[in-house]
């Protein structure tokens, strides 16, 4: 059988045209987990310091932490170093927890990078930084090669979906991880089927996850904020993120609610002993009830554990749902019943990200440990469709 020598040499052009085009790009079509090693805190993420000192923009210059970023990169890094993702192994909750159960498995995410060859954390005071995240293997990790007539600063990696939720599903979506593994002499986490944080999986039950996802809201690229990071302890942040409303149902009980806005999770989300607290007074600033909004666990019994099974049971949810389909808000009602006719309550929205037993053994201040989100009276709507008389 005779080649057409044309038609071979024309395919031939074809194969080392894309090769050339590849190579030139460094293009690589991998998952971001993949390339970044993220694998939900199931072991750290080995990595070689002088990785760094090879990205060299000159022989002055050379990159051994995110500071020698700062110098490009001022408001990225800057917005970074202010956020929780820098503090996430240094600030003093995660300490506290730390202290009380020392586990590896959870260094893995609050200070992810160590030496390959040991076990020493690097960089811990840096928490979750620009190296965990945009650089391996002596490249930059990134979504597309910046635009620039001189030459490029890097090498550069592209990753398809790096700039997607899968990004923060590793170290935001997880299950308790089993008594089997838990009590194993060789420390090798296994999972159960009970989930521990699952922020990635309620903004994918959300309505919002068609319109915005976690990249939109708490990385804001190409905005003045990008890198901000910014959650659950964003007091700013979250003091527009809520309105609590109340209304009538009869002359002697109202409905509060509490309504999140453009929050495409539940709330509160994350750590499971966060919560939201309610507390309601009267307008002479008597106190009259206090509601709370968070996942209630209860440790399983000695005839319940299986080694495969987690060591905790959800027992309650009373947290704001994620918006349904077609909305961008969420609402939780509760009922409160009071005496007299009032046209006004006091309210008081508090974030607490630390259980109640907790408080009375941990070192950590009230000041920090729970944060003052809205202070305010609101009217009671609908109070002139009933009565004093009206009794429900």
């Amino acid at each position: 059988m005779k080649i057409n020598f044309q038609i071979l040499t024309f395919l031939v052009i074809i194969l080392f045209s894309v090769i050339y085009i590849e190579i030139n790009s460094q293009e690589i079509r991998l998952n971001s987990l993949e390339v970044l090693n993220f694998n939900k805190g199931l072991s750290s993420i080995p990595y070689l310091q002088d990785n760094l000192s090879r990205l060299e923009i000159s022989s002055k210059i050379q990159f051994q932490t995110s500071k020698d970023c700062k110098s490009c990169h001022k408001q990225i890094y800057n917005n970074w170093y202010e956020s929780r993702h820098r503090q996430a192994h240094s600030n003093e909750l995660y300490q506290y927890s730390l202290s009380k159960e020392p586990m590896e498995w959870c260094e893995n995410c609050h200070a992810p990078l160590r030496h390959p060859n040991s076990k020493k954390i690097l960089l811990p005071e840096e928490g979750i930084s620009c190296l965990t995240c945009h650089v391996r293997n002596q490249e930059i990790i990134v979504t597309k090669i910046p635009d620039s007539k001189e030459a490029l600063t890097h090498n550069y990696k592209i990753i398809k979906d790096f700039d997607t939720a899968k990004l923060c599903e590793s170290c935001h979506d997880f299950n308790f991880p089993s008594w089997e593994s838990m009590n194993s002499s060789n420390h090798t986490i296994k999972y159960s089927n009970t989930s521990m944080q699952g922020t990635y999986a309620e903004w994918l039950s959300s309505g919002m996850r068609d319109e915005s996802d976690c990249i939109d809201c708490h990385l804001s690229p190409g905005t003045k904020k990008s890198h901000r990071f910014p959650g659950g302890h964003s007091i700013e942040e979250l003091k527009n993120s809520f309105v609590v409303r109340s209304r009538y149902l009869s002359g002697n009980t109202i409905a509060i609610t509490i309504q999140s806005i453009r929050i495409a999770h539940a709330f509160p989300t994350g750590d499971l002993f966060r919560a939201l607290k309610l507390n309601i007074y009267d307008s002479n600033g008597i106190f009259l009830k206090q509601f709370v909004l968070s996942k209630k666990y209860r440790l399983t019994s000695k005839n319940e554990r299986k080694n495969n099974d987690s060591p905790k049971v959800l027992i309650e949810d009373t947290r704001i749902p994620p918006p349904e389909k077609g909305e961008d808000s969420s609402n939780k009602e509760f009922i409160l019943n009071i005496d007299k006719h009032p046209k006004t309550i006091k309210i008081e929205l508090w974030i607490d990200y630390l259980n109640d037993i907790e408080k009375f053994v941990s070192p950590i201040p009230e000041s920090k440990s729970k944060k003052l989100i809205l202070s305010e009276e609101i009217q009671i709507e609908n109070r002139d469709d009933f009565e004093d008389s009206d009794r429900g």
